[in-house]
């Protein structure tokens, strides 16, 4: 019989802080059998978007992870995949300068004709990133997903984009499912996760502005920070 409990724990909203996500790496000490649920917005106001992906495809041997979607890879992706104006500024307002500059040199990095390497496999990364993940009991997301429609058929801009609305709370921020929804995207400043109901938990704490970077264990209902 196996005595070991795999463990399942969920980080939302990395924003480039490396550091601080290595440092709650270190304190989760991932062994083979156990899940890690990343739930979008790797890049962009941190200072080390690409270690922050660097490391996240060096997990994928040290345990099972899972990576999902969120607005900020969306943002990244049309970008460089449509250089269209409209795209590249929108990125680059939302902290996708932070991003390029940690590629290399950015005036660099404009003038080429094509992407270098490193940015070409991220964008594989980007592509291979899934919108939600469900389980028996949970699901997990960048945003806060509608709470009446199955999570199947929501649009991906409900998936990536959508916060809390006033009218989720006569559902009293209850999925429809019955099963609790832990997403990240709307930050606490606070640095506290902020629980809209026993079956609605948001776990980004704003690393790139509070220094705060929260695990949650699901088995166990608990937040771990680095």
């Amino acid at each position: 019989m196996n005595k070991f409990k795999p463990s399942i724990y969920c980080i939302s909203d990395i924003h480039g802080c490396y550091d601080e996500f290595c440092s709650l790496l270190n304190k989760l000490n991932l062994k083979k059998y156990d899940t890690l649920i990343l739930m979008g917005d790797y890049v962009d106001r941190g200072p080390k978007s690409k270690q922050v992906i660097d490391k996240i495809i060096e997990l994928q041997s040290v345990c099972n992870v899972i990576a999902l979607k969120g607005n900020h890879e969306d943002m990244m992706y049309k970008a460089l995949s449509t250089n269209s104006d409209r795209d590249v500024g929108m990125w680059i307002n939302n902290g996708g300068y932070q991003t390029l500059s940690s590629y290399g040199n950015i005036v660099e990095l404009l003038s080429l004709n094509e992407l270098p390497q490193s940015l070409k496999d991220h964008m594989k990364f980007i592509e291979s990133l899934k919108l939600y993940y469900e389980t028996d009991t949970h699901i997990f997301v960048h945003a806060s997903p509608g709470l009446v429609v199955p999570i199947s058929e929501q649009p991906e801009t409900h998936l990536i984009w959508r916060r809390p609305q006033l009218d989720d709370e006569e559902f009293n921020y209850t999925h429809s499912s019955g099963k609790t929804i832990i997403s990240g995207h709307t930050a606490q400043s606070s640095g506290v996760p902020l629980r809209l109901s026993d079956k609605n938990i948001l776990i980004d704490t704003g690393c790139f502005f509070t220094g705060v970077l929260t695990a949650y264990d699901v088995y166990n209902d608990t937040y771990i920070t680095n």
